[in-house]
């Protein structure tokens, strides 16, 4: 018999209700729940919130943990703890309509393009990569996802940014449904230097639609990490019976994390090396 987990009783920030992080807290909380305990799954606009309202939180400790994009900037003071990074890395996706003539970035000149909502990992990555096409006029504005996906069909922007699980529904709908393209950065490897964070990740031709082929070639984009982020206020046990969970729901997930550098740019909680 496994442990009970009764006294795992948390909360933990994650996104849109419609996106991969809300569904991730929700299979770790169905996991906790199974044994016992609970998990309050408190949605948001991303991980830019996640960390605000994360370090907010240690004062009252009415939630413990968030899901949070790597690359993320920290704010002073903090005493935020990284747990662990999820096995599943994200890609960055950039959508829009006869995207093959962009070859280089001077090609990117003058397009609109939506870089996600305020308080998203999405706007803030997509901010990182603007600083390294500065110069090229790429003109940028912030809407929900959804919302920059009718804006795109519609001709109101060029192109649409976000960062998901590139085999989640949301971009298989983007690409067979509504006939969007995916981008590959002109350079894509070099912004991966550029970017510490991030490395290149692949999308293969016909992943969306085999029978189809969409996408029609294999595309390049930019990967990057989850984390799951602490703010100190769970004692020891609550973490080890949490990412007990979170091993449960994910089989390689000890495995990922054991002995891999940390790189972060947050301190690894204790509990957290011991568990590996």
């Amino acid at each position: 018999p496994r442990p009970s987990l009764r006294h795992v009783k948390v909360a933990m920030l994650s996104g849109n209700t419609t996106g991969n992080y809300f569904t991730t807290v929700e299979k770790i909380a169905a996991e906790v729940v199974r044994r016992k305990g609970r998990v309050q799954n408190l949605s948001s606009a991303g991980s830019v919130e996640n960390v605000e309202r994360l370090i907010a939180g240690a004062k009252n400790c009415k939630v413990q943990f968030a899901l949070v994009q790597d690359g993320i900037t920290y704010p002073e003071g903090h005493k935020l703890e990284v747990i662990g990074r999820l096995p599943r890395p994200e890609s960055l996706v950039i959508l829009g309509r006869n995207v093959e003539s962009i070859l280089t970035p001077a090609d990117l000149k003058g397009l609109r393009i939506g870089i996600g909502p305020d308080g998203s990992g999405t706007q803030h990555m997509m901010r990182r990569v603007l600083a390294l096409l500065e110069g090229v006029g790429l003109v940028a504005s912030t809407q929900g996802i959804d919302e920059q996906l009718v804006m795109v069909e519609r001709g109101e922007l060029d192109l649409a940014a976000m960062v998901l699980d590139d085999e989640g529904k949301l971009l298989a709908n983007a690409v067979t449904k509504r006939n969007l393209e995916i981008l590959q950065l002109p350079d894509v490897a070099s912004l991966a230097r550029l970017l510490h964070f991030a490395r290149v990740g692949v999308i293969a031709a016909g992943q969306m639609d085999y029978v189809h082929k969409l996408p029609r070639k294999e595309k390049k984009v930019l990967q990057l990490d989850a984390l799951i982020v602490s703010n100190g206020c769970a004692t020891d046990g609550v973490v080890q019976g949490f990412m007990a969970a979170v091993a449960e729901v994910f089989p390689t997930f000890v495995r990922h994390n054991k002995g891999k550098a940390n790189l972060t740019g947050l301190p690894m909680a204790t509990v957290a090396a011991n568990f590996y």
